[in-house]
Parts: C-alpha cells; structure tokens; sequence
C-alpha cells in the first residue's frame, strides 16, 4: 500500500519517541490509531455508498433496455434492417400470382362441377326415354 519497511518505521518510531516523548506515546498511538478507524470508516461507507449508486444506474439502465425490448415491434424492426427502403417487398408482391392461383382454381372447380352435372345427367336416362315396358307389371306365368 505505501511499501513502508522496517527501516521506514524504525524511523518513525524513533521520532515519535523524541516528539512525544516515552510517557505520553501510549494516548498519542491510541489517538491517532482511532482517527485512522474513522477515516477507514468512512471511506468504506463511501465506497459502499458508490457501490451502490452504481448498482441503482446499472439496474436503471438495465430495467430501461429490457422494457424497451419488450415493446420492441420485432416484424417491423426486422423488415426496417432487411428492406429500409421497401423495394425487396415490392419486388416480392404475390398479390397478382395468387390471385391468378384463385381464378385457376375457381375455374378448375366451374369445370368439374360442370363435368359431374353432366355425368349424372348421362347417367339417368329422361323420364320420356324410358320403354314403356319397364313401366308396365310384370306378368306372371301360370304352370299349368
């Protein structure tokens, strides 16, 4: 931290023992001892404080990106990165192509209602077509 070493503190020590002198030094470390607790003190609460505030911002900021991602239209903002100027979806129109698709269908299902209509009429013959001895009863033989 301050890479102080013995000789450094040696130093001090010898100091502090001139200045002070050998019978106040006991209150003399005891009172500078607590002034460095209380700036420790509150460098630390400065630091959580810090810490904290930090933590608020980063969650804000976080909270704001995930609510703008919720409302996020991703259809439109995927077609806005694709085609910004929209000539990849005009060039893509399929409008005419189904609609032709629909009229061959339409027409396909005209033509095989037609045909089936047509069959069916083949099919039964007209009541005026029909022999008049399909009509009339059977007779029946006699043994005898």
């Amino acid at each position: 931290m301050f890479d102080i070493g013995w000789q450094e503190l040696f130093i001090v020590a010898v100091l502090a023992i001139l200045v002070v002198g050998p019978r106040d030094l006991p209150r003399t470390l005891r009172t500078v001892m607590s002034y460095i607790r209380k700036a420790k003190g509150m460098a630390r609460e400065f630091q959580n404080g810090i810490d904290e505030v930090a933590r608020e911002v980063e969650l804000d900021d976080i909270r704001k990106e995930a609510n703008s991602i919720a409302n996020m239209d991703l259809e439109k903002e995927v077609q806005e990165t694709l085609d910004p100027t929209g000539s990849l979806n005009a060039s893509m129109d399929m409008s005419d192509v189904q609609s032709a698709i629909q009229e061959s269908a339409d027409a396909m299902n005209k033509d095989e209602v037609t045909a089936r209509d047509g069959a069916t009429a083949a099919a039964e013959p007209a009541p005026s077509e029909v022999p008049d001895t399909a009509l009339a009863e059977p007779t029946q033989k006699t043994s005898g």
